[in-house]
């Protein structure tokens, strides 16, 4: 009887080769694999960082337009409280204004005074035969003594009420400088009425010398 084949020797390596092949084969999905995963863990751990950024700068965004909003609002109530404040000044015309006295109200003081003085000097040098300037035509003279003679009374009158101007601008300049705070309202009205009221009396007094009778 013949005896079974044995196993060729040949065979045994080529096994063992397949096997070491299979082996490496697998060891090298396995580091493929954990390539894949640690490539994915680092896109997300990157895509969570990026999320985060853009949340962040997003809240800074909204927060910047936020405080600009409050400023704005701010100063717009600001604003409006200053415009506010004179309104409720000119509400009450009596109530003197704190601070001091703006330069226009000051010129339109010693303007108001200097014509109730120009005024008043005006028709008082004639009302109460104070001494003035006379020119006589005739002789061509000046004069300060009273004459019946033809004369001209005008230059001596004017005189007086510039004056009277210079003076009145004076006191105005005065308590300008005494109360250096701005007046009530009232006041300021009161002195306009004066300057009008002096100069249609003036106005009138002469106005009635010069009536024929």
């Amino acid at each position: 009887m013949t005896e079974p084949n044995a196993p060729s020797e040949s065979s045994a390596p080529n096994t063992a080769n397949a096997a070491n092949a299979s082996n490496a084969s697998n060891a090298s999905n396995t580091s493929n694999a954990s390539n894949a995963s640690n490539a994915s863990s680092a896109a997300n751990t990157a895509n969570a960082a990026n999320a985060a950024n853009t949340a962040n700068t997003a809240n800074a965004a909204n927060a910047a337009s936020a405080a600009n909003a409050a400023n704005a609002a701010n100063t717009s109530n600001a604003a409006s409280v200053t415009e506010a404040r004179p309104a409720s000044a000119a509400a009450s015309p009596d109530a003197p204004v704190a601070g001091v006295m703006p330069r226009v109200q000051r010129a339109y003081v010693i303007a108001m005074t200097a014509i109730i003085g120009g005024a008043f000097a005006y028709a008082a040098c004639d009302w109460g035969h104070w001494p003035h300037l006379t020119y006589l035509p005739v002789s061509r003279t000046l004069t300060l003594a009273p004459t019946r003679a033809v004369a001209i009374h005008y230059l001596g009158f004017v005189l007086w009420g510039a004056g009277g101007a210079c003076t009145g601008a004076l006191v105005g300049a005065v308590a300008c400088s005494v109360v250096r705070r701005p007046w009530p309202i009232r006041a300021y009205r009161l002195l306009g009425a004066w300057a009008i009221t002096a100069i249609v009396l003036t106005g009138s007094y002469y106005t009635w010398n010069l009536w024929p009778w």
